[in-house]
């Protein structure tokens, strides 16, 4: 899996907040299950990935594309997205989401966690993790 220009071998838990899963992957067979949890900026839990069905408070405006190997979620009033594809058999995520008022941004170039003057992390290959990124806020 890629997440932010970083790669991750047979680790699980993909990024962790204040001992929280934000992104994790579970596989059943070959086949991957992704979980990404959704917070807002103000901390408030507004949707899920939950091994790979989209449970969501169907009240806030979401924009969702999907064509094969390719899935995009956005909620733009919120400043959120999630853009998840399939490239040469690698699932690929980048986005923008918050956890504790802290926003993570995840493109192909980096993961930024607290915007520019927080922390970045780039080009990086973790292999066989129990968590990959754990991070905290306070």
């Amino acid at each position: 899996m890629n997440v932010g220009s970083n790669t991750y071998v047979r680790t699980a838990r993909i990024l962790e907040v204040d001992d929280f899963d934000l992104i994790s992957l579970d596989t059943a067979g070959n086949f991957p299950l992704l979980n990404i949890n959704f917070f807002d900026r103000f901390n408030n839990w507004i949707a899920v990935v939950h091994e790979n069905f989209w449970v969501v408070d169907t009240s806030m405006v979401w924009d969702v594309e999907y064509r094969p190997r390719h899935l995009i979620i956005r909620n733009i009033p919120r400043q959120i997205s999630l853009d998840v594809h399939i490239k040469n058999d690698e699932i690929v995520i980048n986005g923008k989401m918050y956890f504790n008022g802290v926003p993570i941004e995840m493109t192909d170039d980096e993961t930024l966690f607290g915007g520019r003057r927080g922390g970045a992390l780039s080009h990086c290959k973790i292999t066989d993790c129990g968590v990959a990124l754990s991070l905290h806020t306070r």
